[in-house]
């Protein structure tokens, strides 16, 4: 998309900017986070779409140095939006933000009523706020990094008032504002357990920290104000490693596993080997709701998550959504074009040494050469070595088929082909034709078939 800066001064490419610039798709508007032109500073610009894919950006704050943020969130109340950005530095956290009103008047927080927070999200026109900036007893009282407050609903207002003034709920030596209410997470205390994210899933609001991750739940006795369900998602390191909406999110857990977190409970999807696998760590996670896809990129690989599965991309994506129906965002290109497929470890059954003599690929496949597709095999001696040797690339013939002799106990199959860009790539199956060479651990009978079965994958 084309983008016209009024006032030229931020970098729009990413390039060795990663993961900036971001964009968010909001109900009114949509928001740019973007590196300064003339300065290490994060800007926040608001993109108007004029006609086709023409865009007018129109800087509205800076959020300070970029050595002090790692993230940037929108808590989204249509006309009215409220900016965090959050970041740790040598131990030390770093937290600033703003308010945006309808009139476009810009507060600065904190303010007497709203404190500085790394979070925050609309719930259901409640606004909630988490990890708070810790230092003024007479409004903020005990929160700290691992505090969610919630604002009456309508208002975002999270004023707690001292005991000797104001009326409503008693906290500790606090009253509450109606409606206004905290809690601390029970992870770590106000200064360790850090709070991440929070996010509304179904009827309720996650809290991802580094401690753990719980449920706020709206309750209506003895009191109006929220219940809490603990230890029912992972830990995470960053607010970046979790996307989604209320219908569900993925969550990168701090050992590297994916999660699918819905309202029915957390699901481990795993695919720890390839998050384990990104090299520069400042890792994003983009949600497209619309067409279900969760990008996962470090800026140098990037995977596309879908209900069917993950796979790498070329396209390592920082933000993404729909617009006007079209798919679009900020993503930097691997220039990694060649299609991949390679399977899990095979024995077939048998652990002893057995021959794969050939390799059969079915499937519609074409890129306008005489050789469309390859294959290999990877192959182990010893399953308590972590790698693989490999045999070369060999193209298939006409009819689909690769003469490739392997003698081994364990397999991978592969096949590619050089640029999937513009070309067919649907494969429907990898079918490879073994005997058993050993039968140092064959015991009765032994059923040649049942080893064949598993070889379409």
């Amino acid at each position: 998309m084309a983008i016209v800066d009024a006032g030229a001064n931020g970098i729009w490419a990413i390039g060795s900017n990663w993961p900036w610039p971001k964009i968010y798709f909001g109900r009114n508007y949509t928001l740019a986070f973007v590196k300064g032109l003339a300065s290490g500073y994060l800007w926040v610009y608001e993109l108007y779409c004029t006609t086709g894919d023409a865009w007018t950006a129109t800087a509205v704050k800076s959020l300070g140095a970029l050595t002090n943020i790692d993230k940037v969130e929108v808590a989204d109340f249509g006309e009215f939006y409220a900016v965090s950005r959050f970041g740790i530095t040598n131990n030390v956290a770093y937290m600033d933000g703003f308010l945006r009103e309808p009139s476009g008047r810009i507060v600065d927080l904190p303010t007497d009523s709203v404190p500085v927070f790394g979070t925050c999200c609309n719930f259901n026109g409640q606004a909630i706020i988490g990890c708070i900036a810790h230092g003024d007893d007479d409004h903020w009282g005990d929160l700290g990094y691992n505090s969610v407050v919630w604002s009456s609903i309508g208002k975002f207002n999270f004023r707690l008032t001292p005991l000797d003034s104001g009326s409503g709920t008693k906290d500790g030596k606090f009253w509450l504002q109606p409606d206004v209410g905290w809690m601390n997470m029970p992870w770590g205390e106000w200064r360790t357990g850090i709070v991440h994210k929070v996010a509304k899933l179904g009827k309720g609001v996650m809290v991802y920290g580094d401690g753990g991750s719980a449920l706020l739940f709206p309750v209506n006795e003895p009191a109006v104000t929220f219940g809490l369900k603990d230890s029912i998602g992972p830990a995470v390191r960053s607010g970046n490693h979790i996307a989604g909406d209320e219908n569900g999110h993925v969550v990168i857990d701090d050992f590297d596993e994916v999660w699918r977190i819905t309202s029915n409970g957390s699901e481990k999807l795993g695919y720890k080997d390839y998050i384990g696998g990104l090299t520069s760590g400042d890792i994003h996670v983009s949600h497209v709701p619309g067409r279900q896809r969760f990008f996962i990129s470090d800026g140098v690989t990037g995977f596309c998550l879908t209900p069917s599965g993950m796979y790498e991309v070329h396209q390592l994506v920082s933000s993404a959504g729909t617009y006007r129906g079209i798919l679009c965002g900020f993503f930097k290109d691997s220039e990694d074009y060649e299609a991949r497929v390679e399977t899990d470890i095979l024995d077939y059954n048998q652990r002893g040494m057995k021959t794969i003599s050939c390799l059969e690929v079915g499937g519609d496949f074409y890129d306008g050469s005489e050789t469309p597709i390859k294959v290999s095999i990877k192959y182990r001696y010893d399953h308590k070595t972590a790698s693989f040797s490999q045999t070369g690339w060999v193209s298939v013939n006409p009819e689909g088929q690769a003469v490739l002799p392997v003698t081994a106990p364990e397999f991978k199959l592969l096949v590619k082909i050089d640029d999937y860009r513009g070309n067919t790539v649907n494969l429907d199956y990898i079918k490879a034709r073994i005997k058993m060479s050993d039968r140092r651990f064959i015991r009765g009978t032994y059923d040649a078939s049942h080893a064949l079965a598993r070889t379409d994958k």
